[in-house]
């Protein structure tokens, strides 16, 4: 990997930065894409406060690129040989438009392939998500792998979920063609916790900002499938240079937690925190009322009540994944959220 030109794309996000941290760590040479100027600069100071240099210092490349714009693409893959796929319309920017949600992501696919292809691209991880596996089923008792497909047309979805599914599926439609030379491999994270570098918290992270915060009145009939942020590019990075999991689809998962649970652990190790911490439970009908103007909670209502469980075998067999366990992963996540919010 090192010396090799990697492009990040969406290089400003909560993942990205862990990626670009990572692969200056491993002495790759960076491009990121960002969609302006003013979000270069604010992810090199991040950058450079979390390592404790200068912004100067740091050797990241940047074009200003939008994907939903053809503008800079083609400049964006010159003459690199790794694509991490990052970039995507976060869940609160999608509202509620499902029309679009199935439209704009193909589009999008689109348009990088036939960049990455122009410029000589090797090998394209794309980091989609649990959301383009395990939603519109009505079995969600099984323990979903890689074989599951998000059931569009089902109508437990969201723009999101369609969007995430939409766009994945373009992807393998287009390096799939006979002419294809393109490399290509899909991992699909779980809710992704962990340590924000700068401004970009992450948006699994805000269900712990909420409990920590006192912001929520009770305990919601919730839970998540979870994995750490760590070890989400650690898989990325892996699944880069492997020639093992070409073609294939990653799921990355630790285990099932349910918010109960979390608030049980975080009341044991932060003993201070309980006044914070809600003690009842959270009846449906108070999430549903509170969704109507809380972006992160009307993309929740779909898991209300429900256990979604994934498995994490492939990536352990094709790639020696291993990851942190979770109890460890929400700890840290806390301890993170706690000194950023000092």
């Amino acid at each position: 990997m090192e010396g090799a030109k990697v492009l990040v794309t969406g290089g400003s996000g909560f993942i990205a930065r862990h990626c670009v941290l990572q692969l200056l760590h491993r002495g790759a040479s960076v491009r990121v894409t960002v969609r302006s100027e003013a979000m270069f600069q604010s992810l090199m100071a991040d950058l450079a406060k979390h390592i404790g240099t200068r912004a100067d210092q740091l050797a990241v490349e940047h074009v200003v690129a939008d994907l939903d714009a053809d503008d800079n693409w083609d400049l964006a893959a010159a003459g690199v040989r790794f694509v991490l796929h990052v970039a995507a319309p976060m869940p609160a920017t999608l509202g509620s438009d499902t029309e679009s949600a199935r439209i704009a992501p193909r589009l999008q696919m689109a348009r990088l392939v036939d960049s990455f292809r122009a410029g000589g691209v090797d090998k394209v991880v794309h980091v989609s998500s649990i959301a383009a596996v395990w939603y519109g089923k009505d079995d969600c008792a099984k323990i979903f792998d890689e074989t599951d497909w998000t059931d569009i047309e089902h109508p437990a979805n969201n723009p999101y979920t369609i969007s995430k599914t939409v766009a994945e599926r373009a992807g393998w439609e287009l390096v799939g063609k006979p002419d294809s030379l393109l490399r290509w491999t899909a991992v699909n994270p779980v809710f992704v916790l962990g340590q924000p570098i700068g401004r970009a918290k992450g948006a699994a992270n805000e269900i712990i900002d909420l409990l920590i915060g006192g912001k929520l009145p009770g305990v919601p009939r919730l839970g998540y499938s979870i994995v750490d942020v760590r070890d989400v590019v650690d898989l990325l990075l892996s699944a880069m240079v492997s020639r093992a999991c070409d073609g294939q689809r990653l799921v990355a998962s630790t285990g099932y937690v349910s918010v109960a649970d979390m608030v049980a652990e975080i009341r044991r190790e932060f003993p201070d925190l309980a006044p914070h911490l809600p003690t009842k439970a959270m009846g449906d009908s108070v999430i549903r009322m509170a969704a109507r103007v809380s972006p992160l909670l009307r993309n929740e209502i779909i898991n209300l009540g429900i256990e979604r469980r994934a498995s994490s075998v492939k990536a352990h067999e094709l790639l020696n994944w291993k990851p942190r366990d979770t109890t460890e992963t929400i700890l840290d996540t806390v301890r993170y959220l706690l000194e950023r919010n000092e």
